[in-house]
């Protein structure tokens, strides 16, 4: 591809385009400046909400004290005796006018609030006070865990009901005196939602007086009363909803959380906002039509370019263009009819590869459905547990676990070599023993003379396959297998008292015959073995022994019987000594590819103890 000489540089037309500056500066300073100032206003905010929760917790501490101290004379001239208020003391919350009834209760032997004496005045509001038995009970409850209780009364929109535990000059045991108070200011700024939704918290964690609807939830309350600092502000944990403000009351560890919206909060915050886009708008306005007018003249061959691009991915691959100058742009046009050449060719290259690949994808799938999906099985006594990792997309291991009768039979075979050729031949394999699985009275010879059968009139001769059977009786526990020149399988015997080694693996080599595919018609000898409880069978295939490390090193049979001993002696059921083995090989072969497919099959007689 020739390149011409640049006449006039891209980097020149693009300078024109450099209004943007501006307008990137602009919007960088809109948003620290609105930054600054949200936190500015926040900042405001959490000040202010500070200085009203203090204002209603000096309210608050006041009216508390107020009326601790003039219901102590009432309490004074009460008869303990005849547990009824004297004269005085009825003329005494006569003139107390902010108190319109109060109740004297006591704790009895079995923890109960006995009602001891009470006062009332003759209005409705009383009335309900001192029949309201569930309120006061809960009261004399919150007075046990403080000095000081408070709660709003359904019955009234100007009452709190104040509890506290006096003791009395006479010596007697201190008094649970609960009255209803007349707090209409402070009722109101507690209770009606404003700016500020405020809240009186107990140091139980509890909201004594609040809005009907709270904004406050028990992590904000735990975070209040937790805090060491006398007062305070921060933002909730429900996102930054909310801004929090609180002050101590100074009365039995309560504090007032005063809480507002962030969104209200910062009204004056989005206002500036929307000014600020609204400038930012027509200055950006401004800004692009310079630049579209600057700009029109390198924007037409790139726009061309733009279209010849669409047009080939669209599959348009004998699109090209027309090199109009000797700058960038022209270069850029000289590159694209290059590409579109290359792309041209490497499509059809793609084309053919895509459809081998959908065939491998399609081999896989149906492979994936030959293999049984349930990760452990049980058949009586005997658990079947099987570990299949194939070394590409398709693999020519397959194996499979069947009853049939009562009969248990375990079904292993290694297709030779892998990929397509070797998954075919697996479900040659499949689609027979669906096939043998329905004869009555079949044995393993008669499963490798079938087998052997079908995969001789699949490939010819030219693909073989190693293959082992066995047939277990579960009621005895008598196994009968045979051979198709397939790794010998291992027996391991249960040991309770020490570690399993090398000597307690019995390979099973009595029986052995031809591979299968390799001649049309082959018999197979069978051999007996005689199963006993916590005996565990393994069955693998010849890539569990040719397993390589990062620096070459062949796994062998050495490795693999010292896995099994390790894991078998470490684990008691099937799945905890196949995934035991199958750790060991992860940890020798770390990111090693497989040069093989990899299989192991376990079938155990009873759980070991």
């Amino acid at each position: 591809m020739k390149i011409k000489k640049r006449d006039f540089l891209l980097r020149h037309k693009l300078l024109l385009l450099l209004t943007v500056i501006p307008v990137v500066c602009l919007t960088i300073y809109m948003l620290i400046a609105t930054r600054l100032f949200e936190k500015d206003k926040i900042a405001y905010v959490k000040d202010t909400g500070v200085t009203v929760a203090r204002s209603l917790a000096m309210q608050f501490r006041i009216e508390t004290r107020g009326y601790l101290e003039k219901i102590k004379p009432i309490i004074e001239e009460y008869d303990h005796r005849q547990q009824k208020f004297s004269d005085i003391a009825e003329a005494l919350f006569a003139k107390f006018d902010r108190l319109d009834g109060l109740v004297v209760i006591k704790k009895d032997d079995n923890g109960r609030y006995k009602h001891l004496a009470e006062l009332k005045k003759t209005i409705q509001a009383g009335n309900n006070f001192i029949n309201d038995y569930e309120l006061i009970e809960r009261m004399g409850t919150k007075v046990a865990e403080s000095e000081i209780a408070v709660a709003v009364p359904k019955f009234s929109d100007v009452h709190l009901v104040m509890a506290a535990s006096i003791e009395s000059s006479q010596n007697h045991a201190p008094l649970v005196v609960i009255g209803l108070y007349r707090a209409s200011e402070l009722y109101e700024a507690l209770t009606k939602t404003k700016t500020y939704e405020n809240y009186l918290l107990s140091a139980g964690g509890d909201i004594e007086i609040g809005p009907k609807n709270s904004h406050i939830d028990t992590l904000t309350i735990r975070r209040i009363l937790s805090s060491p600092l006398p007062d305070g502000a921060f933002d909730d944990y429900g996102g930054g909803e909310n801004i929090i403000s609180f002050s101590g009351t100074g009365v039995a560890g309560s504090k007032i959380a005063s809480v507002v919206k962030r969104k209200d909060a910062l009204g004056a915050v989005n206002v500036l906002i929307t000014k600020s886009l609204l400038f930012f708008i027509a200055l950006l306005s401004s800004t692009v039509i310079i630049g579209l007018v600057a700009s029109l003249r390198i924007s037409m061959p790139i726009n061309e370019l733009s279209e010849a691009t669409k047009r080939m991915a669209m599959g348009q691959f004998d699109v090209r263009v027309i090199s109009k100058s000797n700058d960038e742009i022209g270069e850029l046009a000289n590159g694209f009819n290059f590409m579109a050449n290359e792309v041209s060719r490497l499509m059809n290259e793609a084309e053919e590869k895509a459809r081998i690949t959908a065939e491998m994808e399609t081999i896989r799938a149906v492979q994936s459905m030959l293999i049984p999906t349930e990760e452990k099985m049980s058949f009586g006594k005997f658990y079947v547990i099987g570990h299949f990792e194939p070394a590409t997309e398709c693999g020519g291991d397959w194996w499979n676990c069947v009853k049939i009768g009562d009969r248990l039979f375990l079904w292993i075979g290694d297709a030779t070599g892998h990929g397509a050729p070797a998954a075919m031949v697996t479900s040659a394999a499949k689609a027979a023993s669906t096939i043998i699985e329905d004869m009555p009275f079949v044995t393993p010879g008669v499963v490798l003379e079938v087998l052997n059968k079908a995969i001789y009139e699949t490939s010819r001769g030219q693909m073989l396959m190693t293959f082992f059977v066995a047939s277990i009786d579960m009621r005895t526990g008598e196994m009968t297998y045979a051979n198709a020149s397939h790794e010998p399988p291992f027996i391991v015997r249960r040991k309770s008292e020490s570690k399993i080694t090398k000597k307690d693996l019995i390979p099973l080599i009595n029986a052995s015959g031809p591979r299968l595919g390799d001649k049309n018609i082959a018999r197979y000898i069978e051999a007996e073995f005689q199963l006993i409880e916590g005996d565990s069978l393994i069955l693998y295939t010849d890539g569990v022994i040719d397993l390589r490390n990062p620096k070459g090193e062949i796994w062998g049979e050495r490795g693999f019987v010292r896995a099994i001993c390790e894991s078998v002696t470490e684990g008691n059921s099937a799945e905890t000594k196949i995934s035991g083995i199958c750790d060991k090989i992860k940890d020798y072969r770390k990111e090693e590819a497989l040069p093989d497919d990899l299989t192991i099959l376990m079938c155990q007689y009873g759980e070991a103890s």
